[in-house]
């Protein structure tokens, strides 16, 4: 019982990576000024595109984790490049 806690608790660690490679991401975009919306703004005001980033991330997530491949790295770069690939703003649109 003990070791699927810790399991448990060790796969919730690596989707708190995924979320923050996915902030720093975000972060990335403001601070080379590629982005004005604030961070609501930018999840919220393309609703698709942050759903689809987010089942991406979840199936590469997923993935990883089936092959025994998931890792700290991978997991914060999973993040980072769900949202780089399929969270676009009107502003990268354009």
């Amino acid at each position: 019982m003990m070791d699927i806690l810790l399991l448990v608790l060790l796969y919730l660690g690596y989707l708190l990576l995924t979320l923050l490679g996915v902030l720093t991401h975000f972060l990335k975009k403001k601070v080379k000024g590629q982005t004005k919306a604030d961070i609501k703004l930018y999840f919220n005001s393309h609703f698709n595109d942050t759903l689809i980033m987010v089942i991406a991330a979840l199936v590469m997530f997923g993935s990883a984790a089936a092959a025994s491949e998931l890792g700290i790295t991978s997991a914060f770069l999973i993040g980072y490049t769900a949202d780089s690939l399929f969270n676009k703003t009107a502003e990268d649109k354009e």
